[in-house]
Formats: structure tokens, sequence, C-alpha cells
């Protein structure tokens, strides 16, 4: 009885995690990671609000992003 219940535990832990790796793996919550996606072209450093859904944090921090 004891063997049946580790069997059937292992079988549903694996059968979880095959799941998980096809649909949790393809979610990304962070738009925008590459910053390919930009509303202007920036032209000296600390220009991040460039980038579509990206904002600088701080006024004396600087997010660089070149092009």
């Amino acid at each position: 009885m004891k063997l049946r219940t580790v069997i059937l535990f292992i079988t549903f832990t694996l059968a979880i995690a095959s799941n998980c790796n096809s649909q949790c793996l393809t979610i990304n919550l962070i738009k925008n990671p590459s910053l390919e996606e930009y509303t202007c072209i920036p032209n000296n450093m600390a220009l991040i609000d460039c980038a579509d859904y990206w904002s600088q944090p701080d006024i004396e921090c600087t997010s660089d992003y070149f092009n």
C-alpha cells in the first residue's frame, strides 16, 4: 500500500512538472525585454524613456540605453 502511494505521488508530481514546463516557461513578465520597441532614438546617456515600457527609476541614477 505504501509503495502504491509513493508511485502515485511520483506520477502526479511528474505530470504537473511536465505541464508547467510547456506553459510556465513561455510567459515573460517584462514588457519589451530586448528593448527593440522604442519611441525615439537616444542621442545621449540616460534616455531609457525612449524604450517602450521602460522608465528611469531616479533622477540621480542613469539607466543607459544606446542604439
